[in-house]
């Protein structure tokens, strides 16, 4: 509902409102409070439907991170994470770190106390991939209050102030204009109450994107038509579209989590069968612990590692491995299937990864989230139906979750009694002790206190899947598709970067089912953060100008994370200097005359990369690094070319290189003729060099090379490049000094320059 507000003393006044407690919202909040007193602040008010900030992190249940393998795996959040989404994961890890480095160090599981695998566990601990739950999807899962707890703890200094204001179990129901421009929200809570925020600045940060149909804001839900987007996995064999208009119904599922703990086998932790799903014989034809996010047709063990040596359904998105805390839990010394052989005698010394946590033990007292294939609900979308279809949908999948969960009681297949033999013979089943039966796990206990719920579900349903707005530039299947070591296309108002390693979609219909294509390593362009025709409003969860394809890479959690950046600083660029967004996408024509638009997009990107968030994949000059900003800003903008994956900080910065990099700064551009007086350039086969030469020479630019050889490959002084910038952009250089240049140091040079003409510190 849109409706001509008139600013009224009963509204509340807000800089910025975050409307939506999500991951995205949240660290909208987080990056707008830091900025606060910078941009002229005052005031930001965040809003939650649940009573929890946090989103999928939190209230959804998505514990066990969705991440990019280099943050999941390596720990590598300088170079594939922002700052702040390390320091917020740090504060996650620390919470359980105090009592893991006691069970480390005083545990007798890893022999001697001066032991190398001691000294292992411990490091292990200490590390940036340490795992509280020991999980196989990610590397960081835990218990979702704490991430709630670490959210509130870095946020309170802000609410203390009074500078944030959050208001919980409340929805937006109406959005005020004027023209185009959105000037408020008003909320319904709960208890039927409503309140209304006028705002300078309104952060779209629902799970759904409410406020687009809300405010009449143009958008996509579900599958877009093939000739829309003219992706290529939207067409058929024959490069015939498969969709000849928007499928709304088929956006991906949702799905309720919820949390069981592995008890000890003799206890009986089941719920009364007659108290089943109504449709619980229908429902469990789809249960299986078996898995459609891989290309296998394996089916998981329970608790014992079979298909992927180590690894089980039930570590799969475990959120508390009870074995990190409690020094006197043994090993889970099972049969191993290692390097074409089964291990079956183990050993500290020789097999030390047996005896410390890891993805492959099971232990009384972890706790797991149940976020799988089998409690997809595939039933239909909950997006722009009406209200009753709605609220039957969310209730179909809270039975659905809960049908699994019978079924695991009751009757899932058992662990192998042997798993050296074939652990998908019913024969070898091992037997449950408390029923005798070779089905079912009595053992499992519904832990409703961990998501303080009624029913043990989460307290908002996993949403993969939002309505996304039709921004300026939509990024498609097209920019993002290729192998996952590669960099997928350079957008150069780049404000984030993301990574999976595919298009994982969870289809919620028979016809929505796309195979999921591998994603190279991608960027969150500005371009696709600003709708065509609303002002005022900025997407910040997974509601930004994506599609069905791409939206299924973009909704991980880091990437999540940097949209409700990338919008907290967009606001506050708004907020200082008046300009609307979609102004800050009018480029000049020429490079060396910026127009003030594009000023303003280069101190977004600026602000951000201050705040420690990468634009450009470089996995060797992250943010630790002291030239982080000025390599981003050369790479970003086409000006200093990486070496496939990495920037190579240390290396010699050529006379090719930085020819290249003078050229790239200057106006003139295009030459169909070239005119070197440098023989040792092969034209043919190295135009773009020749282009440069030329173009470089004309401009005087290379007058301190004398003779006709230019030696591409040789290195170039920080005083020679200096000159060549000096001449191409008519800076005032002083002389940098006649020792080679590293890459670094001309990123450096480079950027001096660059933030001089974008103003960039003032």
């Amino acid at each position: 509902m849109v409706a001509l507000l008139s600013s009224s003393a009963l509204a509340q006044k807000a800089d910025i409102l975050i409307a939506g407690g999500s991951l995205g919202g949240t660290a909208a909040a987080l990056q707008s409070c830091r900025m606060a007193q910078d941009f002229g602040i005052s005031r930001i008010i965040i809003t939650e439907y649940t009573d929890w900030l946090g989103g999928q992190a939190t209230s959804q249940g998505v514990t066990a991170l969705d991440e990019n393998i280099w943050v999941g795996m390596h720990g590598r959040y300088d170079v594939a994470a922002s700052r702040l989404y390390y320091q917020w994961s740090d504060t996650v890890r620390n919470i359980y770190r105090p009592d893991a480095l006691h069970t480390a160090m005083t545990t007798h599981r890893t022999g001697p106390q001066e032991s190398e695998l001691r000294k292992q566990d411990i490091n292990r601990v200490r590390s940036d991939t340490f795992c509280p739950g020991n999980d196989w999807a990610s590397r960081l899962s835990y218990l979702p209050k704490d991430g709630v707890k670490t959210i509130n703890q870095m946020l309170e200094p802000y609410i203390s102030s009074g500078l944030l204001e959050v208001y919980y179990n409340c929805q937006p129901v109406e959005v005020y204009k004027q023209n185009e421009k959105i000037t408020g929200v008003r909320f319904k809570r709960n208890d039927g109450s409503d309140f209304t925020v006028e705002a300078k600045v309104v952060i779209d940060a629902t799970e759904l994107g409410d406020l687009l149909p809300l405010s009449g804001t143009e958008y996509r839900v579900g599958v877009e038509a093939s000739m829309d987007t003219m992706e290529p996995s939207l067409f058929d064999k024959d490069n015939k579209p498969i969709f000849d208009r928007m499928y709304a119904d088929g956006a991906q599922s949702f799905t309720y989590t919820f949390a069981l703990e592995w008890c000890d086998p003799k206890e009986d932790h089941r719920g009364d069968w007659n108290e089943r799903p109504a449709d619980y014989d229908e429902l469990k034809k789809d249960f299986g612990l078996n898995s459609y996010l891989f290309a296998r047709t394996n089916v998981y063990n329970m608790s014992l590692g079979n298909a992927w040596p180590g690894e089980s359904f039930w570590s799969y998105r475990r959120m508390y491995d009870a074995m990190n805390f409690n020094p006197d839990i043994k090993p889970d010394l099972y049969p191993r299937f290692r390097d074409g052989e089964w291990i079956t005698e183990f050993d500290p010394e020789k097999t030390g990864w047996a005896f410390i946590p890891s993805t492959a033990s099971t232990n009384i007292g972890d706790i797991a989230e149940i976020n799988w294939g089998s409690n997809d609900y595939k039933g239909g979308t909950i997006i722009d139906v009406p209200l009753e279809i709605r609220a039957r949908r969310l209730q179909e999948a809270k039975d659905l979750s809960i049908a699994f969960l019978y079924w695991m009681w009751y009757e899932c297949p058992r662990d192998p009694a042997d798993i050296t033999k074939d652990w998908r013979d019913e024969e070898n089943f091992s037997i449950d002790p408390v029923t005798g039966k070779n089905r079912g796990y009595a053992n499992l206990k519904l832990r409703k206190d961990v998501f303080d719920t009624e029913d043990g579900l989460s307290k908002y349903p996993y949403i993969r899947e939002s309505r996304r707005i039709l921004p300026i530039r939509r990024v498609r299947e097209q920019d993002v598709a290729g192998p996952t070591t590669n960099r997928a296309r350079n957008f150069h108002d780049s404000l984030g970067i993301g990574h999976y390693y595919i298009m994982d979609s969870h289809a919620s219909t028979e016809r929505a089912q796309i195979a999921g294509r591998p994603c190279s390593q991608f960027q969150l362009p500005m371009r696709a953060m600003v709708p065509v025709k609303t002002e005022g409003l900025l997407p910040g969860c997974k509601n930004a100008g994506l599609t069905h394809l791409t939206s299924a890479a973009y909704r991980m959690h880091p990437t999540e994370f940097q949209f409700g950046q990338a919008a907290a600083v967009m606001a506050a660029m708004n907020i200082k200097h008046g300009l609307e967004f979609r102004e800050m996408l009018e480029l000049s024509p020429n490079p060396l005359n910026p127009s003030p638009a594009e000023i303003a997009l280069r101190k977004v990107q600026y602000e951000l990369l201050q705040a420690g968030t990468p634009i450009y994949w470089n996995f060797d000059a992250g943010w630790k690094h002291d030239e982080f900003i000025a390599v981003q800003f050369a790479c970003v903008l086409g000006i200093i070319e990486p070496v496939e994956n990495k920037f190579l900080p240390e290396a010699d910065f050529t006379r090719a290189d930085a020819v290249k990099a003078a050229y790239a700064l200057n106006a003139a551009r295009h030459r169909d003729v070239f005119n070197t007086r440098f023989n040792d350039v092969d034209i043919s086969k190295k135009a773009e060099l020749a282009e440069a030469l030329s173009c470089l020479e004309d401009k005087k630019a290379l007058s301190w090379l004398a003779g006709n050889k230019f030696q591409p490959e040789s290195a170039i002084t920080a005083d020679e490049f200096s000159r060549t910038l000096a001449a191409v952009t008519g800076m005032d250089v002083k002389s940098a000094g006649a020792e080679n240049l590293t890459r670094a140091g001309a990123a450096r040079l480079v950027f001096d320059y660059l933030s001089e003409l974008y103003q960039l510190t003032k």
